[in-house]
This record gives C-alpha cells, sequence and structure tokens, in this order.
C-alpha cells in the first residue's frame, strides 16, 4: 500500500527547495491577520459536501492571481505579497523533489505521477510561508484521514531528515472544510522548519495542503490559509 503514497512526500522536498531553504536574515515577512471561515460558509461546504463528493475529479486553474477549483470548493486569491508557481516551474520542482527522495531513501518514485496532481502552490516573497495543494486518488483504498497521516509520518521518518512530530494530530478549517492535520519540524540546509500536513478525503481522492514555515513566519501561515475561501 505504501508504494502509492508519494505526492506528499515528494512535496516535502520541493518545500524546502523552492521556498524555504535560505538561512534567515532577519527580513520582515509582513504578516496579515487571519482570514477565518464564517459559520454560514461551513454550513454551505456541509450541505453541498455529498454532491461534491460524488462529482468526478476536475483539476483547478491557477493564474497571477490565485487559484479556483469548482471540484474543491476553493478559492485562493493572491495579494502583492505572494507568489504563484507556474505549471513549468511546479514540474521542475517535482522532478526535484524526486531525486531528493531516491538518494535518501532508495524509492523509485516513477508512479507518483500516475496517481497525484500538484494543483497549485504558493508562497510570500520572501520564500516563507509556503504551501502547496496536492490531490492523490486513493481509490481502492479503505483509508481515513489518520491512516494517511500515519503514512506520510512513517515517509517523513525514512527520509533521514531527522524530522520529529512534536503533537499529535489535530484540525484545521480551510475554506470551511475541517481538515486533519499532522505538524512536523526539521532542520533543511541549517534553517529550522515547521511543516503542516493538512488533509481531507473527498470521494475517492485525499485532498493535502503542505505548509511550510520557519518558526518566526508561523502567524503568516495562518494568514495564508485565511486566503483560501469557499466559492459557494
Amino acid at each position: 500500500m505504501k508504494k502509492k503514497f508519494f505526492a506528499v512526500l515528494l512535496a516535502v522536498a520541493t518545500a524546502a527547495a523552492l521556498y524555504g531553504c535560505g538561512p534567515d536574515e532577519g527580513g520582515n515577512t509582513q504578516t496579515q491577520a487571519g482570514t477565518q471561515a464564517e459559520e454560514t460558509v461551513k454550513e454551505t461546504a456541509k450541505e453541498t459536501e455529498a454532491a461534491e463528493t460524488e462529482a468526478p475529479y476536475e483539476r483547478g486553474t491557477v493564474s497571477d492571481a490565485g487559484f479556483e477549483s469548482e471540484w474543491l470548493n476553493i478559492r485562493f486569491t493572491a495579494t502583492e505579497n505572494d507568489v504563484m508557481a507556474t505549471q513549468e516551474e511546479i514540474d521542475s520542482l517535482m522532478d526535484s523533489g524526486s531525486e531528493v527522495i531516491e538518494e535518501n531513501t532508495g524509492v523509485d518514485t516513477s508512479s507518483a505521477s500516475q496517481t497525484s496532481v500538484t494543483e497549485m502552490m504558493v508562497s510570500r516573497t520572501l520564500g516563507v510561508p509556503s504551501i502547496q495543494l496536492l490531490v492523490e486518488d486513493i481509490s481502492g483504498y479503505d483509508l481515513s484521514e489518520e491512516q494517511y497521516l500515519d503514512t506520510v509520518k512513517a515517509q517523513l521518518e525514512a527520509v533521514g531528515m531527522g524530522y520529529t512530530f512534536p503533537e499529535s494530530y489535530g484540525t484545521r478549517s480551510i475554506a470551511g472544510q475541517d481538515h486533519t492535520v499532522l505538524k512536523a519540524e526539521a532542520t533543511y540546509n541549517g534553517v529550522d522548519m515547521v511543516q503542516e500536513y493538512a488533509v481531507r478525503r473527498q470521494g475517492d481522492r485525499m485532498i493535502a495542503f503542505v505548509m511550510t514555515c520557519t518558526p518566526d513566519t508561523q502567524e503568516d501561515a495562518d494568514a495564508l490559509f485565511g486566503q483560501f475561501m469557499a466559492i459557494r
């Protein structure tokens, strides 16, 4: 079963390679107040959840202005402080991440592209925090969010970057929908990193948000999460 779940692990390497790896030189990252979904949005999400679960998967669209997915019922609006990765950049970084994983674990990651899609990557202009959104096909597997995260945790431990997990699984509301969360910490290229894996199952897909930040940009990471809103 584990051979099927490489997408989130690849995201770890690409997040480190692209967004979070320069030493922190004390630059000021603009912090915004986190935007939380209104209760009415949550109720709307619950009412439409059954219909969305049964709808066939359709990839969202990315532009300089942000990201939108009707299937996920999510819209991300970028600000002047955000950088949206292009598809070419995403592909290049996923290739680099694949090389990192294979060098450190000896695992062949070539099947990852057949089961997973990186919908988007966004970071603040200084590089951190960043968020990646992935969708993985887990059809045929009766997996809960926690079981999926158990696999992610095992893979993180195997990659040899000294990951630690300071908390048990928690929750985060993103665009009015509850996600199960795994928090992880590691040091990469001499920089302390904090990562969060927020996952939610929708039909035969697992939706995974992978957030990477430094200890002093965690508040801004919450603000970045807050830019994801429900479309309806």
